[in-house]
Parts: structure tokens; sequence; C-alpha cells
């Protein structure tokens, strides 16, 4: 066990985490309770907090909270957790030799792309969701590998694109 999550209340959570364990509660309490607690079921599904865990599904915490991640999207999540972090890296390092508001590139927009793509010489491209109109960006290594080869393929050199894929969203079987 890596950590606890809990609807409930801890007491002496900042020990727990100095030792090492990850403590995510409602509440914290001095309260004392029982010596020993069993439990009800084991791989089983569970609320917590409002959301639906399952066996298999990934907790996700850091000091602002925790978070769910369906099995089926761990793999997915953490692809796009990495290239959110490349991101992250580069505006933190624009906002030291800036000294401006973290608002500037914050929710991410196009300043923060363009500043990504001129610090990195990586593109982003974008993900429409037709149905709720959500657009999500994104970084993909190989995209940008086949498109250069294509370009070169056909006798040119890529200077610049613009990639924009239209979806709907499929259900998935858990």
């Amino acid at each position: 066990m890596g950590g606890l999550v809990t609807d409930g209340a801890v007491r002496d959570s900042i020990s727990l985490k100095e030792y090492g364990f990850p403590v995510y509660s409602a509440a914290t309490t001095a309260k004392q309770g029982p010596a020993e607690f069993w439990p009800w079921q084991v791989n089983a599904a569970v609320q917590c907090g409002g959301v639906l865990v399952r066996p298999g599904d990934a907790i996700v915490g850091d000091d602002d909270g925790a978070v769910v991640v369906p099995r089926i999207l761990v793999d997915e999540v953490i692809q796009i957790a990495r290239e959110r972090e490349e991101v992250e890296e580069v505006i933190k390092a624009q906002l030291i030799e800036e000294q401006c508001s973290p608002g500037k590139y914050y929710p991410l927009n196009d300043a923060t792309w363009k500043l990504f793509e001129e610090k990195t010489g990586k593109h982003h491209d974008h993900l429409v969701d037709l149905r709720s109109g959500k657009v999500v960006e994104f970084v993909n290594d190989e995209i940008e590998k086949l498109q250069k080869n294509i370009a070169k393929k056909l006798g040119y050199k890529l200077v610049d694109h613009r990639l924009e894929l239209y979806c709907v969203p499929i259900k998935k079987k858990d």
C-alpha cells in the first residue's frame, strides 16, 4: 500500500507523511479510534469523496489532493502528464525570466503554445470534440516525425503545419 485515501478523518497525518506514507482525508482529528480496523471487502468498487474507485484504478496524489485514474486510461494519462510536465517546465523558466504573472500563460492559451514551440522546437496539435466543442491540445513526437518524412519524400522541407483532428467520444468498456 502506498498511502491512504479516505472520506473519514485521520489523526497524525503530518507524522504519517513524514514516514513516507501519504494521507488524503476529508478531515483531521485529535480523536483516537479503535485499535484495529478490519476491511469488509477486498478488491471491490467503493465510493470515496463521491468518486467511484474500482479495483485496478490508479490513485495519484500530491499536496493539492488526489485523483482517480480509471485503469483503462492509465497509460494515456501518463503520456499526457509527461507532455504537460514538459510544457510546465518551459512556462516556469519563462515566468522566472520575465518576472510576469502566471496568468500570461495559464490557463494554457495561444501564448503558452507559441512559447513552448519557440523554446523547444516542438509543435502542438488539436483534437476537437464535435459534441462538446472541447479542444484538446497535444504534442506527439511520432506525428511530428511522420509529417517531416512525408514532406521529405515528396521533395519538401516542412517549415510549419496545422493539424486538427475532429472527433466524437467513444464509449469505453470497463
